[in-house]
């Protein structure tokens, strides 16, 4: 089997930041939210700040959860302090003020809450 890791992934050392972030998306949107993170996103985050985007994961739901809906997670790891992983600042950024104003409203129509996100450290193991 070959690790088929991207680079950079997973490198937090002891005691840096290491950022959880999960998205609940609406039971029918799903492919809204994955053509918002692969095709918008993710391009602008390359675009902007490539040294982000090798510190990012992005994990999709295995199965949906029991009311339908689907979590996926964004992991930081480490959470770079020289970026901006904010989904406004990164669109707007990439594509300009108003573009990235409307691509961002596909956030409103994919998500059925906040995100939820959890700052964390690497610990010694």
């Amino acid at each position: 089997m070959t690790d088929s890791r991207r680079p950079g992934s997973g490198n937090a050392k002891e005691g840096e930041k290491v950022w959880v972030i999960l998205n609940r998306v609406k039971a029918d949107k799903l492919d809204v939210h994955r053509r918002f993170v692969y095709d918008l996103l993710m391009p602008a985050l390359q675009k902007i700040a490539p040294n982000g985007l090798a510190s990012v994961r992005f994990l999709e739901a295995a199965t949906p959860n029991e009311d339908g809906t689907y979590t996926t997670a964004w992991i930081m790891d480490p959470a770079l302090e020289n970026v901006d992983y904010d989904y406004g600042a990164i669109l707007a950024a990439a594509y300009g003020a108003e573009q990235g104003a409307e691509y961002l409203k596909l956030v409103d129509e994919y998500s059925l809450s906040d995100q939820e996100g959890y700052d964390l450290r690497q610990s010694r193991w």
